[in-house]
C-alpha cells in the first residue's frame, strides 16, 4: 500500500483543525499532502434554539448525530453527559468515537454508515422525539424519514459550515496546481461546493486529479458540480478514505 501513494500528491479539503489524522494516515503511505482547508466550522448565529432543546433534553428519546462537530456542540453546550433514557444514535466511527467520550454513551451506529440509514435503522421511530442538532446547511434526509416514520423530530443548528476563504483556499491549492495533483480528498458536499467554485475547471479535466468522496451525499453533490467521482469510501471514517484512495491507484 506505502508504494501505490508514494510520491502521490494529494489535497485534503477538510477544515485544518479535523484533518490531522487523515494527513498523518497519507503522509505514512509516501504521499505528499496539500492542506488546502475548503470550508470552516463557525458558531450558529444565536445559540438560543439548541441551549433550549438542551434544557428539555430529558424530554428526548433520542439524539441523532451526524458529525463530530455536532458532538462537541452539544457537549460544550449542555456541559455534562446525558441524562439516562435519552438514546443517541450515531453516523460514522468519528462521531460515535466522540460521543461515546463526550456525552457518555452511543445506542445505535447503522452498518451502512448514512444519515439515511440511520433514520431509517432508529428502532420504534413511530411517536418517538428526536433531537436533531446538525449543521445550517445539512441535508433534510434524516429528519425527512424519521418524520415519514412516524418520529417527532426537533432540529436545531449547532454550528455553521462556511466556504474557507477564496484566497486561502486558492493560495493552498490554486486552480493552475490542480494540474500537478494527483488526487482531491472531499468529505462534505460543502466542501465539493467550495473547491469547485476555486478550482472547478482543473478538476473537469479528462486526466485531472482523482477525486474521492466520505460519501454518496458528497459523491451526488459532485455530480451536481460536473466533477467525476473515482472512488467513494465504504464509510465516513478516515480508514475507509484511505483505501479509497489507494484503490484508485491500484491498477
Amino acid at each position: 500500500m506505502t508504494a501505490l501513494l508514494s510520491g502521490r500528491r494529494v489535497a485534503v479539503t477538510r477544515p485544518r483543525e479535523r484533518m490531522a489524522g487523515l494527513v498523518a494516515a497519507l503522509e505514512a503511505l509516501g504521499a505528499e499532502v496539500l492542506a488546502a482547508p475548503a470550508v470552516e466550522i463557525a458558531p450558529p448565529e444565536s445559540w438560543a434554539a439548541l441551549d433550549d432543546a438542551l434544557a428539555r433534553v430529558a424530554t428526548f428519546d433520542w439524539v441523532a448525530l451526524t458529525s463530530v462537530a455536532a458532538v462537541e456542540a452539544v457537549a460544550d453546550r449542555l456541559g455534562r453527559t446525558l441524562p439516562y433514557g435519552v438514546r443517541v444514535a450515531a453516523v460514522g466511527a468519528a462521531t460515535a468515537r466522540a460521543a461515546r467520550e463526550r456525552l457518555g454513551r452511543v445506542d445505535l451506529v447503522p452498518a451502512t454508515q448514512t444519515a439515511d440509514e440511520l433514520a431509517e435503522a432508529v428502532p420504534g421511530a413511530r411517536g418517538a422525539r428526536v433531537l436533531f442538532p446538525a449543521a445550517d446547511r445539512a441535508r433534510d434526509a434524516l429528519p425527512a424519514v424519521l418524520k415519514a416514520r412516524g418520529a417527532l423530530v426537533e432540529r436545531v443548528v449547532a454550528y455553521r459550515t462556511l466556504p474557507a476563504s477564496p484566497d486561502a483556499l486558492t493560495a493552498a491549492a490554486p486552480a493552475d496546481a490542480a494540474g500537478t495533483l494527483d488526487a482531491v480528498v472531499l468529505a462534505s458536499p460543502s466542501a465539493a461546493q467550495a473547491v469547485a467554485r476555486a478550482c472547478g475547471a482543473p478538476l473537469r479535466e479528462p486526466r485531472g486529479p482523482r477525486i474521492v468522496c466520505i460519501g454518496p451525499a458528497t459523491a451526488q453533490a459532485c455530480a451536481q458540480l460536473g466533477l467525476a467521482v473515482s472512488a467513494v469510501a465504504a464509510s465516513p471514517s478516515d480508514d475507509a478514505l484511505v483505501g479509497a484512495l489507494c484503490g484508485c491507484f491500484s491498477d
